[in-house]
């Protein structure tokens, strides 16, 4: 029957190449796929589905998908007959990114076969020379099972690899979607809201970061709940396990993260995005069904990161790390040691106690907390664990008592990026069930996905009306009341450090002005590029924040992990004269 196929094949495309009117690529491609369905049949997995993507091109897949039922086996990618495919896997930008993100794939020009698996091409093979090897290499293709995920490096190499394709994917669906269509309206949600300058590649890049991390941390919270109830069995194990899905991922999603839920409900929608990329989502759901979770959270435990057995922080790290090291150090995500964490916020105690009068420092119902660059919520869960330490000895029912009275409503935290806003939402939900309380439906911690450094006004325009958005409306109004209205006594933190600053705008443009003074005179150094550092627009932000917005104490204490430039540098020496006059006392611990 295999035989015959091929007989038949090759006569088609013969006859197909003698019409003058034929393309030499897309009028080839009916007879292919007829020709992968048979070589199915020939090896048992009748009823393979073998289609052509629509709009493959417009949104960066490959031309083929190939499903085994629901099971996504891999991908075809066809060029014109005489191709020098060999050529184009090394010099195809298009091809390599392919090699980079989809573990397993075929490219032929309809007569030579290519199998690329994990990376790794194999040799060409002619289907006119050698039929039974073609058929018998895509037998091996459909066999292509990934065996169980027990590593966390290998579990964050394959989600950057399927988060590289989403972003193309996305991007390319972007470009086609029309004025006023869900993503723009979100792409314009981000520019006014979060980073004014954001190209529609850069939206895809964090859109697709986002939905990768945000069905890690669904899929996350399912496993454990699937131990709880069924013990930790290897993946796969009994006809009757459970399955992860997309739709599992959004419903694991709490409210208490309102942004990243209408996210993922974005993402899960079929009315919005093109089939291929769903394809490409319930291929990443496949990835994490195929993990085994108990020994990734066993090796994250005894490296000792992301809190104990808790792999968010880790995975974050390592996740950006594969996809993007660049990203990584763009945006300045990086772990903040727990003993550093610790000092600073020892550190802050002792000031409150000492200078403010406040006996239980971070424990005192008056003393509002920000961190403006929260990232994970490191420093967040530090001041709160310190806060809790000074009722720990009244028992249980104190400690719930100032998470509900004081830490829930007193302690806010500011964050650029989706993904990591996310995490700290879920480590400060699971601290606190820790500490035997459970947030309610109503209940969230006041984490805001916002630009610190941009002014509220920004929240006060036309923001998305659509249902599905209006928990990030909301995120919106709430992040900008803080700004403008909420008084605080504590800003800690680790910004982050960018020396060519994404944060320009006229607010904190004025505001960085003072760094820019020495009495009155505007200084004349001519390289003053360092000066609009990230971590230099957070401090002069937070000394606005704790001592000229109105209504404030005119008074606090501000925490920051930075670089030494600006206790160092002749070029910073404005800011250390606008911080020496503002503040009483400067602490340095070295480093």
């Amino acid at each position: 029957m295999a035989d015959q196929a091929v007989d038949r094949y090759l006569r088609l495309l013969a006859r197909i190449r003698k019409q003058p009117e034929a393309n030499p690529e897309l009028s080839l491609r009916e007879p292919l796929l007829e020709l992968l369905r048979a070589f199915g049949d020939a090896v048992g997995r009748r009823g393979l589905i073998v289609a052509p993507e629509a709009s493959a091109g417009e949104v960066g897949q490959p031309d083929i998908f190939i499903k085994d039922g629901p099971r996504l086996i891999g991908f075809a990618e066809t060029k014109a007959p005489g191709a020098p495919l060999t050529r184009l896997l090394r010099t195809s930008s298009q091809l390599k990114r392919y090699s980079e993100s989809l573990p397993n794939w075929i490219l032929t020009d309809y007569y030579l076969f290519i199998f690329i698996e994990n990376g790794q091409a194999g040799p060409p093979v002619d289907i006119r020379a050698a039929p039974e090897a073609v058929r018998d290499r895509f037998g091996v293709f459909l066999d292509s099972m990934p065996s169980n995920i027990r590593s966390a490096s290998r579990l964050a190499e394959e989600m950057a690899r399927r988060a590289r394709l989403l972003r193309d994917g996305l991007h390319g669906a972007l470009q086609k979607e029309q004025p006023g269509g869900p993503l723009r309206i979100t792409l314009d949600f981000y520019r006014k809201q979060l980073m004014d300058d954001l190209t529609e590649a850069g939206f895809a890049d964090t859109f697709a970061q986002t939905a990768v991390y945000g069905m890690f941390l669904g899929w996350l919270r399912w496993a454990e709940e699937q131990s709880a109830r069924h013990g930790d069995g290897a993946a796969g194990a009994g006809a009757q396990r459970a399955v992860f899905t997309r739709a599992q991922a959004v419903s694991e999603i709490p409210s208490t993260v309102p942004f990243l839920r209408s996210s993922m409900r974005l993402l899960t929608s079929e009315e919005i995005l093109p089939p291929p990329v769903f394809r490409l989502l319930d291929d990443l759901a496949a990835l994490f069904d195929n993990t085994v979770a108990e020994p990734i959270r066993r090796e994250t435990s005894t490296a000792g990161l992301g809190g104990g057995h808790d792999p968010t922080l880790y995975f974050y790290e390592r996740f950006l790390e594969k996809y993007d090291a660049g990203e990584r150090q763009k945006r300045g995500v990086y772990y903040t040691p727990g003993n550093l964490v610790i000092y600073i916020v020892r550190a802050v105690q002792a000031l409150l106690r000492a200078d403010f009068g406040r006996e239980d420092g971070l424990a005192d119902p008056a003393v509002v907390l920000l961190d403006p660059a929260v990232g994970t919520g490191t420093f967040l869960l530090g001041a709160a664990a310190e806060a809790l330490s000074v009722v720990e000895p009244q028992g249980t029912a104190a400690q719930q008592r100032l998470i509900r009275d004081h830490l829930l409503p007193d302690f806010y935290g500011f964050e650029l990026l989706p993904a990591p806003y996310a995490v700290a939402h879920l480590k400060v939900g699971s601290f606190f069930d820790q500490r035997g309380y459970k947030l309610t439906e109503r209940e969230h911690a006041h984490i805001y996905l916002t630009n610190t450094l941009l002014p509220d006004e920004h929240a006060t325009g036309e923001l998305p009306i659509l249902p599905i958005f209006s928990a990030i409306t909301d995120e919106a109004v709430a992040a900008a009341n803080v700004k403008r209205k909420i008084p605080v006594l504590v800003v800690l933190g680790n910004p982050p450090y960018e020396r060519t600053s994404h944060n320009s705008n006229p607010f904190a443009d004025r505001l960085q002005d003072d760094f820019y003074v020495i009495d009155g005179q505007r200084i004349p150094d001519r390289n003053t590029g360092p000066l609009k550092d990230d971590y230099l627009r957070f401090i002069r932000w937070a000394a606005w924040k704790l001592l000229e917005q109105p209504r404030t104490a005119q008074g606090g204490i501000l925490a920051f992990v930075t670089n030494r430039a600006f206790l160092e540098r002749t070029l910073h020496r404005g800011v250390r004269k606008f911080l020496l006059e503002r503040f009483d006392d400067i602490y340095d611990p070295g480093g």
